[in-house]
């Protein structure tokens, strides 16, 4: 992970690992989460994060919001999403019948900025 992003010593289950970025007076968390198998469709997935920035639901998942991207060799799905005051970048990748969350939420602007070190980071993941 980047330098400037602090690693939360103990992160909270499911989690894996948990970090903060803290930038002029705005913040975000980055978090790292393994789940098994099914865990809801990609649009349940969205919608179910769309409201945890105030957003309404979607029939369905556009182009702007869904971006195809490579994580360990394999394809993944960055889907990014901006509300009123805040955006989310989540990388999802399936691996070893695990789907694997990588998510970054926060204050827009220091999500915005972030974007790059944050597309780094995960695409620099290897699971072995």
């Amino acid at each position: 992970a980047p330098a400037h992003w602090q690693q939360d010593p103990q992160p909270r289950p499911p989690r894996l690992a948990s970090f903060q970025i803290r930038e002029g007076g705005g913040g975000a968390e980055v978090t790292v989460t393994r789940l098994p198998g099914n865990v809801g469709t990609l649009l349940m997935n969205v919608n179910r994060w769309r409201g945890q920035l105030g957003l309404k639901p979607v029939d369905a998942i556009t182009g702007q919001t869904l971006t195809p991207v490579n994580v360990a060799g394999q394809r993944a799905e960055l889907v990014d999403i901006t509300g009123a005051d805040q955006s989310m970048l989540v990388v999802i990748v399936k691996h070893a019948q695990m789907k694997w969350f990588f998510k970054v939420v926060g204050d827009a602007g220091v999500v915005t900025n972030q974007r790059d070190a944050y597309m780094s980071w995960v695409e620099s993941i290897d699971f072995r």
